[in-house]
């Protein structure tokens, strides 16, 4: 039988406790031969994958799936001796950081936190990594450094590794804004990769200030506002509208949104339209209507990480295992997904990162941003650990990965210094 998703279950899993478009010159996507591959909208409803609680369950007849994920031991049995796909990476943006005490692994056995719980079935296939951090402004020093006094400069600088241009009110003014100073890291994998490549940038109510909260650009001073429309997206991407319409003017839609747009991603790669993804969910002012979900759930889920209070901590927590949740979706559906002798998550490193780090000690800091990576590229990656590293930045981060796509240097070389070794395979 199906596992259908479930948005009654949905709900009550966040009741529960247990969670809590684009630029009209440039194309969304490039192109390309279809493959005829289905695995979007209609795959959401009737996916292999052992998905978690929130979205759904159910009973399966797995022996009559042909997208239940063998056992790697299977796999490699069956698999002929081929050249590896080639690679892909989805990059998951979330604003305003994680509370670190739930989000950090303990134990010499890797133990997940209550965020990362929701992705133990692929603990085997993790790098969570801490130590970097998000440099705004190298030539300052801390705390300014790393974040400073707004978030904008924070989002304009994380994906971009270069200083963002002031283009509203004053360095030392909350209110301000930047643009990016460079080309974000998704464009500029997706270049190296094949020139003529677009990514697929996709969002969930992530616009906001007409670019001065983006998180990625074309350019610098060049936002690159991701589509938060799934309907729009899904038509542009295939042509052909989505099954079932959201209504993306409900507050309460997010979560249907955000299931539709990963759907659109991993159709996406699968019909070999582009390797290279960004999902971003909101924008550091955080426009989630979880009080519409949460029974007793503030309206201003922006407050909840302005607030140092236990109870602001544990809704922040909920929050960010909400997003985990999403994650676990979308690596189930990848994993689920047939690609030549394997499946999707085999050649796809999926990124979740933010452009601050702590939210109890550090707020508006972006010293130690949490990152998770999901998938190993071909075995490229050393995955199934919690690496600590020191000194480390965005750049450094953005430099590692982009080298398992041919990328030889990328934004300023005073934030991008070099690549992260422990995180690489020998």
């Amino acid at each position: 039988m199906s596992n259908r998703i479930s948005r009654t279950l949905m709900l009550a899993f966040f009741s529960l406790g247990y969670l809590s478009g684009c630029d009209a010159g440039t194309p969304l996507i490039k192109d390309a031969p279809d493959s005829g591959m289905q695995v979007g909208n209609d795959a959401r409803e009737n996916s292999a994958a052992d998905a978690p609680a929130v979205f759904g369950e159910g009973d399966r007849d797995t022996a009559e799936s042909p997208m239940k994920p063998q056992s790697d031991a299977a796999q490699a049995e069956a698999r002929p001796v081929a050249d590896p796909p080639m690679p892909r990476v989805i990059f998951m943006y979330t604003g305003h950081g994680t509370v670190a005490r739930d989000w950090r692994p303990t134990g010499s056995d890797f133990q997940l936190g209550p965020i990362l719980k929701p992705l133990e079935r692929w603990k085997s296939k993790l790098l969570v990594l801490e130590g970097v951090s998000n440099v705004v402004d190298p030539s300052r020093t801390e705390p300014e450094k790393f974040f400073g006094f707004t978030h904008y400069g924070a989002a304009a600088s994380l994906f971009t590794s270069a200083r963002g241009s002031l283009k509203g009110g004053s360095p030392t003014d909350i209110a301000s804004y930047y643009l990016g100073g460079g080309p974000s890291i998704e464009q500029a994998i997706a270049k190296a990769q094949v020139p003529t490549q677009f990514p697929l940038v996709l969002g969930i109510r992530s616009a906001r200030l007409g670019g001065g909260d983006t998180v990625s650009y074309l350019e610098k001073d060049k936002p690159n506002q991701a589509e938060d429309d799934p309907n729009k997206a899904h038509l542009a991407v295939f042509g052909s509208a989505l099954p079932k319409p959201i209504d993306v003017t409900n507050p309460a839609s997010f979560v249907d949104t955000g299931l539709a747009q990963i759907d659109s991603i991993v159709e996406a790669i699968a019909r070999k339209k582009t390797n290279v993804a960004m999902l971003v969910w909101g924008n550091t002012g955080v426009p989630f209507a979880f009080d519409s979900l949460i029974p007793g759930f503030p309206k201003d889920t922006l407050g909840e990480f302005h607030s140092s209070s236990a109870d602001s901590a544990a809704r922040i927590t909920q929050i960010g295992t909400a997003f985990a949740q999403s994650l676990a979706y979308m690596v189930g559906k990848l994993e689920a997904t047939p690609d030549g002798a394997g499946n999707l998550l085999d050649s796809t490193v999926v990124v979740w990162v933010s452009e601050s780090g702590d939210t109890v000690s550090d707020v508006h800091i972006g010293r130690n941003i949490p990152v998770v990576i999901v998938g190993s590229s071909n075995n490229r990656l050393r995955v199934g650990r919690y690496l600590k590293v020191t000194n480390r930045t965005q750049g450094d981060l953005w430099l590692t990965l982009g080298s398992l796509f041919g990328l030889k240097s990328f934004g300023d070389p005073a934030i991008a210094r070099g690549p992260i070794l422990e995180m690489l395979n020998p």
